[in-house]
């Protein structure tokens, strides 16, 4: 996974987008500077920036630092089922549909509680399930186009609410 190669993969939760790129920016002109390896790395953080990152566009704040994105009817149906906590530990699960539904899901065999935010097709935050247990069922109230499934406290970590635009690159 190319997030571990990030230098400042531990300050991506307390820094805005803008600050992230100005500070790899100038880590990547100094290791160009003075080391033959420097092309190399300044792709690579900068893919890391434009590829694989879940966003709120409405506070700035970066979500996750990988994304997973399901869309076809079997990797929908798995989803987080028999996976380990790592499953969601710094990534977004984001599941696709063809238009907006109202979105049943359930958390049999998924062993640790999860934040479930759904979006329209604007990818505007429409609804909110926040510490979603397992073994349970939640039936959504709101027509959505993707749900994310992030890790537990992630809502309320960074700050999402209803109305908040999302964005993710993949």
């Amino acid at each position: 996974m190319l997030v571990l190669l990030d230098p400042l993969d531990f300050l991506w939760k307390s820094l805005s987008i803008i600050q992230i790129l100005v500070i790899e920016a100038v880590i990547c002109c100094l290791i160009f500077r003075y080391s033959s390896f420097g092309n190399s790395m300044f792709l690579i953080l900068i893919i890391i920036n434009v590829f694989y990152m879940l966003i709120n566009k409405t506070n700035k704040l970066i979500i996750a630092n990988d994304i997973v994105i399901r869309k076809s009817f079997f990797s929908k149906l798995k989803g987080l089922m028999f996976s380990g906590f790592g499953a969601v530990e710094d990534k977004a699960h984001i599941f696709v549909f063809n238009k907006p539904i109202l979105v049943d899901i359930h958390m049999f065999f998924v062993f640790y509680p999860i934040d479930v935010v759904f979006l329209d097709s604007k990818s505007k935050v429409v609804e909110l399930k926040e510490n979603f247990l397992p073994f349970t069922f939640y039936f959504s109230t709101k027509k959505s186009k993707f749900f994310i499934e992030l890790k537990q406290g992630s809502i309320f970590k960074n700050n999402i609410c209803l109305g908040d635009k999302l964005s993710w690159n993949c």
